[in-house]
């Protein structure tokens, strides 16, 4: 097209000034006028324009030379790439194995509860319950003697899980796990973990294989299972057990396929560097002389499309953490260890010594011992807490929370139907009540009966509970809830064209009487057989303008429209052919930005483009949350906070999805060390206490009517003080956290650094070529969240060296066992000891979807710690104005600019920053990859981040008393306070 238009261009301006004929001179005067116009209309054409979008061209480019394409010559490079394909295919198809044989590792132990054995102490709802069959199989169920107690198991968890075994398959689980004892490790020897380890509790005789079928509490290694045991069992002999089979899920398969995916990465990364140092293209200068480690690492390779850019980075980032971490974290390990050594049920019992219980605090006791801390030191227990949340009102409450900060709506148009026991794993009356739970709103509604006027009722006008046939809306499972998201209908979010008209179609009938569509959100949030484990945003569909060519009718239409108005002449018709998108020889046109901005806020959305050639689509986004929570009972604060963390997800890759023109900046497509920030930014909202009290609510038991005599409420919602305490509870073992944080984001970076070499042995099982990988994290506690990454350590299919000496340091000659080198890194930063057999390698799945990037958590933490400033700041100026009196004569009150105030029933919480919220979904969650995530926080904060808040954060549990003085001993359990009668409410 450049050169069809400088041939007129150059050819016409020399025949206009020397052609001796006058109409030859006119003619090309002509042609030079219209060649001018058309490059006008060029310059201005937004699809072309989009097409050499500067940020894309600038990242497509950057995808290429992390791929080594343009550095090999033409005549090498079909061998050249051949290898990188290879080494890609080879990436993706051990990444699938690895993930495969971890979702189908499921695994748990059988408890007997022997109805002779008084000291199991079976909580009496468990013993009324009907055992059903067992889900594990033998050889995957660890099977422990009745001496080892349920004490402290929630009755209905107990009452849940009792499965009637026959004595055979008990029999053959003891078989399975015969010998264990042969394999202990030698005293001492922390390096090397053994393939396996003794039994806890063993069995002290087997039913013989006649014998009628026994009763045990199977307590898998899932989500809803595992939790909660490791966190509230007492016997500790419980506790390790059901962490040793989660620690040890993958192995020894997984073992192998770790080992060689990593050195498929180390190869890939080394043969890119080493074509790019040959070619000047890394280290400028020094082409054909030596990279350090770091450019030849996979980590290098990855970063180099981080906010971090390179490991150094990473490395500062985590010394700095350790440096504030490491010092209050001793202080919280030292107390918790002492708590440990006084309790007498967490010894071993005499005549048990057993090196799968070894001494020492370790990551299977934090959960119990914490939450002695938070019944001892703030008066908070988990029995109380979990009694104000389900998923129904999680559901409801964070759906709500978003509608109200950012102005949504949502709509279900597929009620979840949870079906038949046998696909889902639920049934009977739990199925029937949990979905009366999730679509009727009366008990939401019966909030109001309190008599706290600060609590505003449930606005049902934002969480539209519509059974409404789309027939579109398809789903993979009865249980999956189909949830369509629009902006707020005040036409706040709606943008008119130039003219104040309407130039593309209207919007689909099911989205009358509502705002823009935005896109549609997948709910999928109860655990079944063969579903995906942990907790994860799945993107669908990204969002995304598109243009495509028109239909030769369609073309044909438009010329003759053109012609039309063209001929009316003047400022109207040139106004009309604007207006329409259309372009002439005399007549140049546009797509205004308000037009395109009403074109990206409807669904299947059609204009005409700069030049009367393209044509405007929009395709919306679509997301999934995928989760595995009980759908009904009582639920723990800290899943709904998981609930609230994958929201964020959702609504990074839903808002981020509306105004892009580009797949590759769509969504939560951010840099992987800035994608936990909305999902981390909305976890603030579920320590809220307005937000907390919109939703979370317990129907207070008979007794307590009785005792509080005639008008008493019947439903109690939140109370503000106990999720102060909850708050205050919550620093508690922070800075322990986010030093086992920085332990495993130094796993995560080491092993993909060049420090270590790993032998290939895997051979990866058949997978499709290239198959796109789109893992969101799983969220169990801070050890898993989500990657957005596709597979493999480039973001494109990279590249290597053609041949030659390598340029690269050479790696160590030594192949070093996973194992070992985990465990070195543990000793050098883990604040705790690994647990003798256990695989981490094995089983931690982030290896695999992030890579090198585990650190984007932390990095992420200090990021959001920092944004959260102008959402904490509305939050106390709303307080403050709250606070000041209302002017009694109606005129404006200096102190609060207000003339008579109303009670604001979100003053002094979270909900009031609206105006912080909206910067916020413009700034950051809308813009989604149009720009890099130092930009964003940028642009949100008007600086830079910084680590002060993130270290505020960190210290705001040091001032507890159970942690005791700097240097002396803390307070042993129970010393610290008593807890309060309120506490000792049973759960409902």
């Amino acid at each position: 097209m450049d050169s069809r238009l400088a041939d007129v261009l150059m050819l016409g301006e020399l025949l206009r000034e020397v052609h001796p004929e006058k109409s030859v001179r006119e003619a090309a005067s002509y042609c030079v006028q219209a060649a001018a116009a058309n490059a006008t209309a060029v310059s201005l054409n937004r699809p072309l324009f989009d097409a050499f979008h500067i940020r894309y061209v600038r990242k497509t480019l950057e995808a290429f030379a992390r791929s080594g394409v343009g550095i090999v010559p033409e005549e090498q490079e079909a061998a050249f790439f051949a290898r990188i394909r290879e080494l890609q295919d080879r990436i993706t198809a051990l990444s699938q194995q690895y993930d495969t044989a971890l979702a189908e590792d499921r695994r748990g132990v059988w408890l007997l509860v022997p109805g002779a054995a008084a000291s199991n102490a079976t909580p009496p709802a468990a013993a009324a319950s009907a055992p059903g069959p067992p889900s594990l199989a033998p050889k995957d169920a660890l099977p422990l003697s009745g001496t080892v107690s349920v004490e402290g198991l929630p009755a209905d968890f107990v009452a849940a899980r009792l499965r009637s075994v026959p004595a055979a398959s008990l029999a053959e689980a003891v078989a399975a796990h015969t010998g264990l004892t042969d394999s202990a490790p030698a005293a001492g020897d922390s390096k090397e973990a053994p393939a396996v380890v003794p039994l806890p509790g063993p069995l002290a005789a087997v039913p013989p294989s006649g014998a009628p079928p026994v009763t045990v509490l199977e307590i898998s290694t899932d989500y809803p299972d595992a939790g909660p045991a490791t966190k509230y069992a007492i016997d500790r002999r419980l506790r390790a057990a059901v962490s040793l089979q989660s620690a040890r899920r993958g192995f020894p398969q997984n073992q192998a396929t770790l080992a060689s995916l990593l050195a498929a990465r180390a190869e890939l990364s080394r043969t890119i560097a080493e074509a790019k140092a040959k070619a000047g293209a890394v280290a400028p200068g020094r082409a054909g002389g030596p990279l350090d480690a770091d450019q030849c690492s996979p980590a290098g390779l990855s970063l180099q499309s981080m906010m971090a850019k390179e490991p150094a980075a990473v490395r500062t980032l985590l010394d700095r953490v350790l440096a504030i971490a490491r010092g209050p974290g001793e202080r919280e390990r030292l107390a918790l260890e002492r708590m440990l050594r006084q309790d007498p049920a967490q010894q071993t019992p005499p005549g048990e010594a057993n090196p799968a219980l070894p001494d020492g605090l370790r990551s299977f006791d934090l959960g119990i011992l914490m939450e002695r801390v938070r019944r001892s030191a703030f008066n908070v227990s988990s029995d109380r807490t979990r009694a104000f949340f389900t998923y129904a009102l999680a559901r409801r409450g964070v759906i709500t929370t978003a509608a109200r900060l950012f102005g949504l709506r949502f709509a279900v148009v597929a009620a979840p139907s949870l079906g038949a026991p046998d696909d889902t794993g639920i049934g009977g009356k739990a199925r029937d009540r949990a979905l009366d739970a999730c679509l009727n709103p009366d008990f939401a509604k019966s909030l109001t009966v309190c008599e706290r006027p600060v609590i505003t009722p449930l606005d049902e006008s934002a969480v539209a509970v519509e059974a409404s046939a789309v027939p579109d809306a398809h789903r993979w499972h009865p249980s999956v809830e189909v949830i369509d998201v629009y902006t707020v209908a005040d036409g706040s979010d709606e943008t008119e064209d130039d003219d104040g008209q309407e130039p593309f179609s209207s919007a689909p009938a099911h989205t009358a009487n509502r705002g823009a569509y935005i896109g549609r959100l997948y709910l999928d949030a109860f655990p079944r057989k063969d579903k995906y484990k942990h907790m994860a945003m799945f993107p669908v569909r990204p969002g995304l303008m598109r243009w495509q060519e028109p239909s030769e009718e369609g073309r044909r239409r438009r010329q003759l429209r053109a012609a039309a108005e063209e001929q009316q002449g003047g400022a109207a018709g040139a106004a009309a052919a604007a207006r329409r998108g259309l372009a002439s020889s005399r007549t140049t046109s546009r797509v205004g930005a308000s037009a395109l901005a009403r074109a990206m806020s409807r669904r299947s959305r059609v204009g005409s483009g700069g030049d009367g050639s393209e044509v405007v689509l929009e395709q919306h986004p679509e997301a999934a949350l995928v989760c595995n929570f009980e759908p009904e009972g009582p639920m723990e604060h800290s899943d709904v906070v998981t609930l609230f963390h994958e929201f964020g997800h959702a609504l990074h890759h839903l808002l981020g999805g509306r105004h892009q023109r580009f797949t590759a900046f769509s969504g939560a497509s951010t840099e992987t060390d800035f994608v936990e920030v909305p999902s981390q930014l909305n976890e603030a909202f579920a320590w809220d206490a307005a937000v907390l009290a919109s939703f979370a609510a317990r129907k207070r038991t008979d007794e307590e009517m009785l005792a509080e005599g005639a008008g008493a409420p019947q439903v109690e919602v939140i109370p503000g003080d106990l999720v102060d305490r909850m708050r205050a509870a919550d620093a508690a073992g922070r800075a322990l956290g986010a030093w086992r944080q920085a332990y495993l984001s130094a796993i995560s970076l080491r092993l993909h650094a060049g420090e270590f070499a790993f032998s290939p042995d895997a051979e990866p099982k058949a997978a499709p070529a290239n198959a796109a990988r789109r893992m969101v994290s799983p969220t169990d506690g801070k050890d898993g969240q989500q990657s957005l990454e596709p597979s493999g350590d480039g973001g494109g299919p990279p590249s290597g060296p053609p041949s030659g000496q390598s340029t690269c340091p050479p790696l160590p000659e030594t192949k070093t066992p996973l194992d070992a080198a985990v465990n070195l890194i543990a000793d050098e930063t883990s604040p705790l000891p690994p647990m003798p057999g256990s695989h981490l390698a094995s089983n931690f799945a982030h290896l695999v979807g992030y890579g090198s990037n585990y650190y984007s958590y932390t990095w992420s933490d200090v990021i959001v710690k920092d944004m959260l400033g102008p959402f904490e700041a509305a939050k106390a100026a709303s307080a403050s104005a709250e606070a000041q009196p209302a002017n009694a004569t109606g005129a404006e009150s200096p102190a609060d600019g207000q003339q008579g105030k109303d009670v604001d029933p979100d003053a002094g919480s979270l909900l009031s920053a609206r105006n912080a919220a909206h910067r916020y979904r413009r700034d950051v969650l809308e813009v989604a990859g149009r720009l890099d995530g130092d930009e964003m926080v940028s642009a949100f904060l008007g600086r830079d981040f910084e680590y002060g808040a993130y270290e505020a954060w960190l210290g705001e549990g040091m001032g507890a008393a159970w942690l005791g003085e700097p240097g002396q001993d803390a307070s042993a359990p129970g010393e610290a306070a008593a807890p309060e009668a309120a506490d000792k409410t049973p759960a409902s």
